[in-house]
This record gives structure tokens, sequence and C-alpha cells, in this order.
């Protein structure tokens, strides 16, 4: 098995959270000017755990699931190490 402190892949709640579908909207600002911005649109992805944003930050308040690393103020990530260690130990599967 591989040592507990080698990170070779970190994961972001991006990864491991699925993200709705987000589809295309325009914002016209000034009629006058023709300024408008577009607002790209995303299709919707599953995440390594198939859970929401919400349910990830839930089990981490309750002590269910290990606490992130923080890179920076605003970064947070997760060793892939330990998420498959957890998963292993509760006995879950991750979504394919």
């Amino acid at each position: 098995m591989a040592d507990r402190n080698t990170y070779s892949e970190i994961m972001k709640y991006e990864d491991l959270c699925n993200t709705p579908e987000k589809k295309l909207k325009v914002y016209i600002k000034d009629d006058l000017n023709g300024d408008y911005r577009i607002q790209n649109a995303k299709p919707a992805s599953k995440g390594y755990l198939n859970i929401s944003k919400a349910t990830l930050f839930r089990w981490i308040k309750e002590g269910k699931f290990p606490e992130p690393k923080r890179l920076s103020p605003k970064v947070v990530v997760w060793s892939k190490f330990e998420i498959d260690e957890w998963l292993e130990k509760n006995n879950l599967k991750v979504s394919k």
C-alpha cells in the first residue's frame, strides 16, 4: 500500500462533488452602447463521490469525512489516497 504522506494526486471539492448544468445566459447592460456579458454554458458533471457540495460540507462539519488540507485561505484539497482509504473503511464505492 502507498505511503500515507505521499500526495501523488490531490482533489478539490469540484472533483469530489457533482456539478449541476449551467445553461447559456446573455445579459445586456446598455442598449445605447451595445455592451453585454455572456455567461458560458457548462454541462453537468459527476464527481468522484457522486454527492452534492452541501453533503460534503455537512459530512466534514459532522466529522464523518476527512478534514481538508488548506493550500491557501481559499483553496482546500484532499489527498486521493485519504479519500480512497476513507471509502474502503466505510465500505463505500466511487461513482463510475
